[in-house]
């Protein structure tokens, strides 16, 4: 993993450690993941996703949510450092993905059900598919409403200690809906989550420059965004080289999501992205 990451400090060491998906063991002397609960813990894990997706949502639409198990790449060292829980959420009915905006506008409430709803999603996808071995990260997509209010940010931090099974070295909280948030508040939300996970990431669906200095303030140790459909060879450099100029100005780490080829993995990193995924890949 990039040197901008680092775990954090062992119980009575002195100082972090870089962590290093190089070091990682092969599957199959890696641990395996953990055995399929049953009875009780099998009703908690299962329940957000059971009782709550699809959920009939505050504003009366029905909304569907789904969870992708995504591979991320440290682009200097090309290896994988764990995987991206990616959800979607859809209208249940016609199944158009809402946007962001559309997001924004659910209630607090509808947000954390998504999140804990994409949470359980994905730790059961990651049993099932991956069952011989735990992957060294899972990236965790969390909403900031979800970690502004006390009794929300109860249940994350739970589920939270629930999929920290699930990897090897820790869990990484990825910051969603974040966009005009003040810097402060934004501090004070990854600090809450901090004893958690190894770092935060914070995540827009595009920033500029302005956007980076206010989340420089926020202390983040990363910022990442997808990488838009449908861009030429040109299009996706003109795009990439303003993306991670901008993300350089907030965190030292700039993660680009859902590229179409490896060619342009190539040239995120040729221009200084630190993290990627590539669809199919």
């Amino acid at each position: 993993m990039s040197q901008a990451f680092h775990r954090p400090p062992e119980e009575g060491s002195g100082a972090a450690g870089p962590v290093d998906a190089r070091a990682a063991r092969a599957p199959d002397e890696g641990p395996r993941a953990p055995a399929a609960p049953d009875g009780a813990a099998a009703s908690a894990m299962q329940g957000p996703a059971a009782v709550w997706t699809p959920f009939v949502a505050s504003n009366g639409c029905q909304v569907d949510v789904a969870c992708t198990l995504d591979p991320v790449i440290e682009l200097k060292g090309r290896t994988t450092i764990g995987l991206r829980l990616r959800r979607s959420v859809a209208d249940a009915t016609s199944g158009r993905e809402f946007s962001a905006p559309e997001l924004a506008r659910l209630s607090r409430s509808d947000r954390l059900r998504i999140d804990l709803g994409a949470i359980t999603l994905g730790l059961g996808e990651l049993h099932r598919s991956r069952p011989e071995a735990l992957p060294l990260t899972l990236i965790l997509p969390v909403s900031f409403s979800s970690l502004s209010n006390l009794d929300d940010r109860t249940r994350i931090v739970g589920a939270f200690q629930e999929a920290r099974a699930y990897a090897r070295q820790g869990l990484i909280c990825e910051l969603r809906d974040i966009d005009g948030v003040p810097a402060t508040t934004l501090q004070t939300a990854a600090t809450m989550i901090g004893p958690s996970s190894l770092f935060v990431v914070g995540h827009l669906e595009a920033f500029t420059r302005i956007e980076a200095r206010v989340l420089k303030e926020a202390g983040l140790r990363g910022i990442s965004t997808e990488s838009p459909p449908f861009l030429d060879q040109a299009e996706f450099l003109d795009w990439a080289t303003r993306t991670v100029a901008a993300g350089k100005h907030a965190a030292r780490s700039v993660l680009i999501y859902r590229m179409l080829l490896p060619q342009q993995a190539a040239v995120a990193a040729a221009v200084g992205a630190t993290h990627a995924h590539v669809i199919g890949v």
